[in-house]
């Protein structure tokens, strides 16, 4: 129970996106989408969906912002280093799925980079049933934390919603 132990479930899944860590969105709304998603599969029947507030505290030298260009130039560079002496058997079958690729390349960095504690990045969603915007597509930023002292507990918040309200 997150709110007992005051640790976040760290997931270690091969398919994070932004690597292994505990996932935060950057907006509240972002949240309550997830959330109320993920209360509606099976095994989440008959559990009531949170949302909890957190402030993070980071050094720039921490950080590995994929939305900074120079950051993911350097990612990209690195992986492609490291990937010229593994076997092309390995990386025939990163290719295959890129969120694989992408949770590979996040893990490696930061196993080499062991300062970088938080990964940013901001992906372009489409979210069912949501309402079109006139001129810009929504964008969902997203954090992941591999240094649980990054986040601050003394600020932590349970965030009240009503459940339904997500677009998804």
């Amino acid at each position: 129970n997150i709110l007992r132990t005051k640790k976040f479930h760290e997931s270690t899944k091969e398919t994070e996106w932004l690597g292994h860590g505990t996932y935060f969105f950057q907006y509240k709304a972002h949240a309550i989408r997830w959330a109320d998603y993920e209360a509606r599969k099976d095994r989440n029947v008959g559990q009531s969906p949170k949302v909890i507030a957190v402030d993070l505290a980071y050094s720039d030298d921490q950080v590995l912002d994929l939305d900074d260009p120079e950051d993911l130039s350097a990612l990209d560079r690195f992986v492609r280093e490291a990937l010229s002496s593994i076997p092309d058997n390995f990386c025939a079958n990163l290719e295959v799925d890129r969120k694989k690729k992408m949770c590979f390349s996040c893990n490696l960095f930061r196993k080499v980079h062991e300062n970088i504690g938080i990964t940013f990045y901001t992906f372009p969603r489409s979210f069912r049933n949501a309402e079109p915007n006139y001129c810009f597509q929504e964008n969902q930023r997203q954090i992941c934390v591999n240094n649980q002292d990054i986040i601050l507990w003394e600020t932590f918040e349970l965030l009240e919603y009503e459940r339904g309200i997500s677009n998804d």
